[in-house]
């Protein structure tokens, strides 16, 4: 009950075909570790499957998930005075978003320019850890996990001032390398490998 989630605004509720609530909330418990791993595989190497463009710092010092490991998404609007002004990307993506708009119908235009105003914040925690004089122990061996040295790792963000419209296109990236579609075809290759 201590969370803040704001309210959800009408044009969000656009743009993401959400219906309106007084209070966003949205939980997905994950009960299966390789979920959670291939979340977090997504993360770390979906920048192969969107032409290099990465969401999140760097994973390399996650080296195992743990119970309660979570991931967190946040979205927030930006600040109205900032809201003009278009978020900071580099003179690849600018080139490429330029394209990408010149491409669309003026409404489709209108929806990707409102995406800007709001960002995307992502956390993750490894889950319970050990921890010896305030470190996380990277390997601890069978007869340190005990209760007094274990604990959850606090939230770390990974993905900061991410723009919604980035992030939607990271993920529809991966899915359109790796979804279903991708199962399929390499299905066809295993049946047809055989002849």
């Amino acid at each position: 009950a201590s969370d803040w989630h704001p309210r959800l605004n009408d044009q969000v509720a656009e743009l993401t075909d959400i219906k309106n609530t007084r209070i966003v909330r949205s939980r997905i418990y994950v009960t299966s570790a390789s979920t959670m791993h291939s979340l977090c595989n997504i993360l770390r190497h979906g920048q192969c499957a969107t032409d290099g463009m990465s969401i999140v710092s760097d994973l390399g010092h996650i080296q195992d998930l743990n119970y309660l490991t979570h991931l967190v998404f946040r979205c927030y609007e930006r600040d109205e005075a900032n809201s003009d002004d278009p978020p900071a990307t580099s003179d690849a993506a600018s080139s490429t978003n330029d394209l990408m708009l010149a491409s669309m119908s003026l409404a489709e235009q209108r929806k990707e320019k409102e995406k800007t105003r709001y960002r995307v914040e992502i956390s993750i925690s490894p889950g319970v850890q050990v921890f010896e004089d305030g470190w996380r122990v990277m390997w601890p061996q069978g007869h340190e996990m005990d209760e007094p040295r274990s604990s959850v790792a606090p939230l770390e963000i990974i993905g900061d001032d991410i723009d919604l419209a980035q992030l939607e296109k990271f993920l529809a990236g991966v899915v359109k390398e790796y979804g279903p579609r991708h199962e399929d075809d390499s299905s066809e290759d295993d049946a047809n490998s055989g002849d």
